[in-house]
């Protein structure tokens, strides 16, 4: 039996890792300040060294600046993304986000099947709230992945299954370049409706028509950049 090498991450790399998940579904928003590297250390249980490593990561990527003085800190920045280089990568790329595609179908249907049988009313209005801030056309990115992130980071916490909230959150961050190349005021009104009938079904305990309609929402994600490959998106 051939069993591949084990080779563990550094610490600061699993600490970017996690952090870029929160920031690239939008459950930090662009703009806010993060907490400061003894905050993240203790929330996290790592080094200040990881920390500060991890961070500086992330201001490589685009993800973070950091600021000084008595207002300063570490703050999410809004990623500078170029459309024909993002195109070229998403092309590279396909295989591999056929695959993430697949595995959100797997990670987000079942996650939605279980949220139909355990939400409580508190899930529900924040599910509710999140379709309210989804913005109007003519609106901006930030305030749409935002909203997106949180409807979907609401339903991975009512199906009350740790696991799948954490892989949710994953698979949705794979996502995050070839999805901010899309033209997002066109897919504005097509996630509101996506949502509103996922959200029909989760308050109607309809848990196979809610699986359904998230599968429906995720494969219109794939036609999207599909779209975007061939010029036409």
């Amino acid at each position: 039996m051939n069993i591949a090498q084990f080779v563990p991450s550094p610490t600061h790399e699993e600490v970017a890792s996690l952090l870029r998940q929160y920031i690239c579904t939008g459950e930090v928003e662009i703009g806010s300040r993060l907490p400061t590297q003894r905050e993240l250390a203790e929330s996290m249980g790592v080094s200040r060294h990881s920390i500060r490593v991890a961070l500086r990561v992330l201001e490589e990527q685009g993800l973070v600046e950091t600021r000084l003085g008595v207002s300063g800190g570490s703050f999410v920045s809004k990623p500078h993304l170029e459309p024909r280089g993002i195109r070229l990568w998403v092309r590279k790329y396909l295989c591999d986000l056929d695959e993430i595609i697949d595995f959100r179908m797997a990670i987000e249907q079942q996650a939605v099947y279980l949220t139909a049988k355990r939400r409580t009313k508190d899930d529900l209005r924040a599910m509710w709230h999140s379709i309210q801030e989804l913005p109007a056309e003519g609106g901006s990115l930030d305030t749409f992945r935002s909203a997106d992130g949180r409807f979907h980071t609401a339903i991975g916490r009512a199906a009350r299954n740790t696991r799948l909230e954490e892989a949710s959150r994953k698979v949705r961050s794979d996502l995050f370049i070839p999805a901010d190349t899309l033209d997002f005021k066109r897919e504005i009104q097509k996630t509101r409706q996506h949502h509103s009938l996922i959200f029909e079904a989760i308050e109607s305990r309809d848990a196979d028509g809610a699986a359904s309609r998230m599968g429906e929402h995720i494969e219109e994600t794939r036609k999207a950049i599909n779209r975007l490959l061939s010029g036409t998106g």
